[in-house]
């Protein structure tokens, strides 16, 4: 599948429309994704349009789902953006974070008002791609809380053109550092303490006690 990727990547746009016909629909999820992958190369041609639409549909397998943004993350054009945003808010979680993580590396302004929706319900690595993104796209150092960021945005929409474009260049948001806990990287929010009171620990214990005992004594 791989070989045919390439080989119709560099192929006639006749020869592409031709193999994304067989592609649309497969009951094989892996040929559904080749054709995303194709799709991909070549965005804006209207067969690669129609499977775009399909692979990125709210019921497709997050699978194809999740090969087609990949796909797309250095894709030309822009026709395919509205299909990355409509993602960010994506019942599977890989899905969510690729379509967010696209959405601030390619510069999608429209999927503002979706990044700030999606904080509501996200899960916490979720939620780290989210503010990323947001803090790219808007140049702001704001916690990746849905409420700051809605109030920010009403005050701040019509700084943004219809077509997702700032009116005036972001500047660049300092990067916030990773929260961690003895040393580790936390992206979770819950932390489990396990303590260990067996008597293996209390065994230890008197050993060396008793090791610093001096002879004699």
């Amino acid at each position: 599948l791989g070989k045919l990727v390439v080989t119709f990547a560099s192929a006639t746009e006749e020869a592409r429309r031709q193999l994304l016909s067989l592609t649309r629909g497969h009951k094989d999820w892996t040929v559904r994704a080749m054709g995303a992958r194709v799709a991909a190369t070549f965005p804006d041609e209207t067969a690669a349009k129609a499977v775009l639409a399909e692979a990125l549909g709210a019921n497709q397998d997050p699978r194809v789902k999740s090969i087609a943004l990949d796909a797309l993350q250095k894709a030309t054009g822009s026709t395919w953006q509205d299909l990355v945003v409509a993602r960010i808010e994506d019942p599977d979680w890989g899905v969510q974070v690729l379509a967010a993580r696209i959405a601030g590396e390619r510069q999608i302004g429209k999927a503002i008002p979706v990044l700030i929706k999606a904080l509501v319900k996200a899960s916490p690595r979720v939620t780290e791609e989210v503010g990323k993104a947001l803090r790219t796209l808007t140049g702001q150092s704001i916690e990746a809380y849905p409420e700051p960021w809605a109030k920010w945005w009403e005050a701040n929409r019509s700084k943004w053109g219809e077509d997702g474009r700032p009116l005036q260049p972001v500047s660049g948001a300092p990067k916030q550092s990773d929260i961690d806990f003895y040393g580790l990287k936390v992206k979770s929010d819950k932390v489990l303490f396990i303590i260990d009171i067996s008597g293996s620990m209390k065994a230890e214990k008197k050993c060396c006690s008793s090791a610093t005992t001096k002879p004699g004594a």
